[in-house]
């Protein structure tokens, strides 16, 4: 006989792990296939299906629940945009902090700061002439000229979010071929 979700719910709020590991066997997989449209990271999908899961059954005295397929993909849903929401500051921290580590200027010995900061530049205007033309000049704009997104995007007569894509792709190209000057830097700072 099947239990109604109504009886589910009061034997996991009454802490039956097996009714529970039930629910978890049956919606597993399906759960793991509908995140992975979201996140395509087999490990990544799994445990965002564990955590939802653990949360549950954490919340189990308090949770309230009318259908529970209807709440189980939803709350993996909500997981993984969060993960991809995170992800996306995560980049975009990244990309700030390569910004900022390529611009970093050594004190305490000004010829090797002349010639690295002239190297530098010859690296980046390498680097930007590899760019497409648009890429180039929307960071041009903004990190030569001083320029705000929505600026350069009145100026190009492009979207702003096009804009900031360009900037924001640029600054990761940039930011792969200067790897090797990243982490030398990194080694610098903190040894």
């Amino acid at each position: 006989m099947k239990q109604s979700d109504s009886d589910i719910l009061h034997e996991i709020k009454n802490n039956n792990s097996q009714v529970f590991e039930g629910l978890y066997n049956a919606y597993y997989i399906s759960l793991c296939h509908f995140a992975y449209k979201y996140v395509a990271d087999k490990e990544e999908v799994e445990d965002i299906v564990q955590e939802t899961m653990t949360k549950i059954w954490e919340k189990r005295k308090t949770i309230i629940i009318d259908n529970f397929k209807n709440y189980l993909f939803t709350s993996v849903k909500h997981a993984c945009l969060n993960r991809l929401h995170h992800k996306t500051i995560q980049h975009k921290h990244h990309a700030a902090i390569a910004h900022d580590l390529l611009l970093f200027e050594i004190e305490s010995d000004t010829n090797y700061i002349d010639k690295t900061e002239k190297h530098t530049k010859e690296k980046i205007e390498d680097v930007l002439q590899l760019l497409p033309e648009k890429m180039q000049k929307a960071l041009r704009m903004k990190y030569i000229d001083g320029l705000s997104s929505k600026e350069i995007s009145k100026i190009t007569d492009t979207s702003q979010r096009t804009i900031e894509t360009q900037i924001y792709k640029g600054i990761k190209k940039i930011s792969e071929h200067f790897k090797h000057l990243l982490q030398i830097i990194l080694i610098f700072l903190f040894f």
